[in-house]
């Protein structure tokens, strides 16, 4: 971490150092998670059939059912959007740095990783719980006379886990370098670039920006491909709008016939699958220190699957169009292959040939997943090695990039895939990886 003659704040130069900086965060504050009864708390209960925060806020962990069909999902409720975004600088003849937080979260594992410069629900950037000020909140909600908002998209968030959450991504240009605060540091491209390869480092939301974002624009590059695939995409679209009636709807823990409530929280009957359990909390770097909430937990970790090929129309991707319980009559673009943790729901096909490109495994955000891992993997496979569902098909690299860039049109999976693919996203950066 060494500053520069003209800014003496913490600046990254390389992936030990990254790595060191965030041993160094998780080390220095309190940090632990530990299960507990409903009755050793006051801030949840049960209120009409819903586990809820005494605020009302917060969110609150629902049934959902289809009726006339087999399905029904244990979810969290938490409608709101979520702030995240990415403050860049752009240092004279250097790439781009960007200001990241070591980010301690009960149900990661490890506990810290990096998230993106603010991450942060309406309750905690409003203060609702009495915490700390969200630092860095001034550059992304309002005027900000030295910084430069270069991009916004809204994004889904986990569709089978989530009831119609949102989060609104955010890229914002610091024309000067503000004071780097306690657990953040500015991290190059580059670093980033072998980052992204690593388990467990960088959290899912920092992913999805890094992913959504163009890069190749950025650094002054034009694309050199045109989509393609992009006409029998949004043909599966309204395909699967039209059939995801009659809609999914919210209903009493009480009413699922394979969940059953216990001292603890929720729990799947037979023990498989996705449950509930409360925890105490303690994460001293937070707006708030201390505090009791439930995180949802699974039996069995997730697997999410990309497939390439090297097709007419350049690298092309096996994408999948499907609807998700909890985001209402809205088609998304998916992995190739996307099973969840706990097996309750499986998106397409996972394939079974070759060892993979390249993989990680990445929990879930641990503010409300306790130790919810998937693999994620890249698999090149030969131009007619599979063949689609009909509910998938193959886009080219630049028919990905226009998806990626829309607002609520690919799941955080295939975002968090896709994280693995900067270098295939934007050319440019091939050279500097």
């Amino acid at each position: 971490m060494i500053p520069t003659k003209q800014y003496t704040g913490r600046i990254i130069s390389n992936g030990e150092e990254l790595e060191a900086f965030r041993a160094a965060t998780e080390a220095m504050q309190p940090n632990s998670c530990r299960p507990i009864r409903l009755d050793e708390q006051d801030s949840w209960h049960w209120r009409d059939g819903a586990l809820t925060h005494v605020s009302g806020g917060y969110f609150h962990v629902v049934g959902l059912q289809r009726p006339a069909a087999d399905g029904e999902r244990l979810l969290m409720c938490q409608p709101q959007s979520a702030l995240t975004g990415l403050l860049l600088h752009a240092p004279a003849g250097s790439l781009p740095w960007v200001l990241l937080q070591a980010r301690a979260e009960p149900g990661n594992m490890p506990v810290v990783q990096y998230g993106p410069t603010i991450q942060s629900t309406q309750a905690n950037y409003l203060r609702a719980h009495g915490g700390k000020a969200t630092a860095y909140l001034e550059y992304f909600f309002g005027y900000h006379p030295q910084g430069c908002l270069l991009r916004q998209s809204h994004q889904c968030d986990l569709g089978s886990r989530y009831y119609q959450k949102t989060k609104s991504h955010h890229y914002v240009l610091a024309t000067q370098l503000p004071d780097t605060q306690e657990h953040f540091a500015w991290v190059p491209l580059d670093v980033l670039l072998q980052a992204v390869q690593h388990h467990n480092l960088l959290n899912p939301d920092l992913r999805s920006l890094l992913a959504v974002y163009d890069w190749q624009a950025h650094l002054g590059h034009a694309g050199t491909q045109a989509p393609a695939g992009l006409e029998q995409l949004y043909t599966l679209v309204q395909q699967a709008e039209q059939q995801c009636l009659p809609a999914w709807h919210m209903v009493p823990v009480e009413q699922l016939n394979g969940w059953q409530q216990q001292p603890t929280g929720v729990m799947p009957k037979g023990g498989q699958g996705l449950g509930v359990q409360l925890y105490e909390v303690i994460a001293g770097s937070r707006e708030v220190a201390g505090w009791a909430q439930p995180l949802l937990t699974a039996s069995s970790p997730g697997h999410v699957q990309q497939l390439l090929r090297h097709g007419p129309h350049g690298t092309e991707w096996l994408v999948t169009v499907d609807t998700e319980a909890a985001v209402s009559a809205v088609a998304l673009v998916n992995a190739s292959g996307v099973a969840y943790p706990g097996g309750d729901v499986l998106v397409g096909r996972l394939h079974t040939g070759g060892q993979p490109w390249r993989s990680i495994w990445q929990c879930d955000e641990g503010g409300r997943f306790y130790r919810m891992e998937s693999r994620y993997e890249v698999h090149w496979v030969a131009a007619d090695e599979v063949a689609p569902l009909p509910n998938q098909c193959w886009l080219n690299t630049a028919a990905v990039k226009q998806l990626l860039a829309a607002s609520n049109r690919c799941t955080i999976q295939f975002r968090c895939v896709a994280s693995l693919l900067l270098d295939e996203l934007n050319p440019c950066l091939a050279a500097i990886g």
